[in-house]
């Protein structure tokens, strides 16, 4: 599951959804680079090193991993093995990709 999310305004759901396709095809040719993928690597690791501030968020982690077939470690240790993912194996995930669901929330006054 890989989802995006953005604060967008309802007139711009459309140029979104565009533009997003265009993204996810340049990451499926390859066009990206390390340096283009460090701030995803700060955001992952930030994410991950937050887990054991809360034992629901460790305990759902650890039962991820046991679900996922890969019960043998930690999130940082998950962390290293994400980094040394190999370009082209991004690449050929972001090829698989489909767009499957958009949702947007409105104010209620925008939808009267």
């Amino acid at each position: 599951v890989c989802a995006v999310s953005a604060g967008v305004d309802a007139a711009n759901v459309e140029q979104v959804v565009k533009l997003v396709r265009a993204q996810v095809k340049a990451l499926a040719q390859g066009r990206f680079t390390q340096e283009d993928l460090q701030p995803v690597y700060a955001s992952f690791r930030k994410h991950l090193s937050g887990l054991g501030d809360s034992p629901d968020a460790m305990i759902s982690f650890h039962l991820g991993q046991v679900l996922g077939g890969r019960a043998d470690g930690t999130p940082m240790a998950l962390f290293e093995r994400y980094k040394r993912v190999k370009p082209e194996k991004i690449a050929a995930l972001m090829a698989r990709m489909r767009l499957d669901t958009v949702f947007t929330l409105a104010a209620k006054e925008a939808i009267q």
